[in-house]
């Protein structure tokens, strides 16, 4: 018998099995135990992934938060010969619908997606097993960041087209951005329904915003003329905060003088980019004596703007 089965239609002794084998699983990447998670692959992934695999569990486990996750979906898939592409519908009539897609080693395979909680969001861990006589065995084992700050990449999207509708560009692309950041948690197996759309819709806002703010941004009213470089969301543990950089006449060294331009600076920013303090917990300012190269360090001085409430209609 051939077919897929979904969640709570799979063979609970089955589940049962595998259940035991995903808590192996995320407890040995959490511990950082590369030879257990060795242990459960098969030889092909073995093979396929050499050393590397060592490099991505102790990349990934300083991350997770527990060892404890949760179980986004299962698949049970049967097919009639090994080396089948399989491609599975997750149907879940939403915007966060998906279709996973992978080549079956074996003629029967078990997918489990599950979700563990870092210190900002979601990964999403993808684990193909393959059924080798009997023995479960991974034959395809994917990481990447399927939430960020509670929001996945559909989530994002949405807030992108609001923001932008309400013209808050700086907003909308920040939106955009963390979008792309967890659109493709399992690399080219895991895609959204409406990823295309996504990517469309980035490419045309980014082209548009990147026009309308033509960097640097010289703030001609103020004395010394300081120059917006950049404007970047910078994700941090409590959330993501706008950070907009500057060049600065004002010595780094001289915080007074510094502190008195960059009161001048909050206003012309939050002229020129709409919405960018508004609903917001801080937006971040650095300024530079010299243009950042992103290949040494510059020193900078920092401000934090504390956000402001919406307006409201009366």
């Amino acid at each position: 018998m051939y077919g897929t089965w979904k969640n709570d239609h799979i063979d609970p002794e089955k589940r049962a099995q595998i259940e035991v084998l995903n808590n192996k699983l995320i407890n040995s990447i959490k511990f950082n135990d590369t030879v257990a998670v060795k242990s459960m692959m098969s030889d092909t992934l073995k093979n396929a992934t050499g050393n590397k695999v060592d490099t991505i569990i102790s990349n990934v486990s300083s991350a997770f938060e527990s060892d404890q996750y949760i179980v986004l979906d299962e698949y049970n898939v049967h097919n009639l010969v090994s080396g089948t592409s399989n491609s599975l519908p997750a149907n879940k009539k939403s915007d966060n619908d998906y279709t996973l897609n992978y080549v079956s080693l074996t003629r029967e395979a078990y997918v489990s997606l599950l979700l563990v909680k870092d210190m900002t969001g979601d990964i999403l861990i993808t684990v193909v097993y393959g059924n080798y006589d009997g023995k479960w065995e991974i034959n395809i084992l994917e990481l990447g960041q399927y939430r960020l700050y509670n929001k996945t990449a559909m989530d994002y999207y949405k807030l992108a087209k609001l923001n932008y509708k309400k013209e808050y560009f700086i907003d909308a692309a920040n939106d955009l951005f963390l979008a792309k950041e967890c659109l493709t948690p399992a690399s080219e197996m895991f895609h959204y329904k409406k990823e295309k759309e996504v990517r469309d819709y980035y490419d045309k806002m980014i082209s548009e915003i990147d026009k309308k703010y033509q960097m640097p941004i010289t703030l001609k009213d103020i004395p010394g003329n300081p120059q917006i470089i950049s404007v970047f969301p910078q994700l941090k543990e409590q959330g993501y905060f706008t950070t907009v950089r500057y060049l600065s006449s004002i010595n780094i060294s001289d915080s007074i003088a510094l502190a008195k331009e960059n009161e001048k600076v909050k206003l012309e920013v939050q002229k020129i980019f709409t919405g960018i303090s508004i609903n917001k917990k801080a937006t971040l300012y650095q300024a530079f004596n010299e243009m950042p190269d992103g290949n040494h360090p510059v020193k900078y001085y920092g401000f934090v703007d504390l956000g402001v409430a919406q307006p409201k209609s009366f």
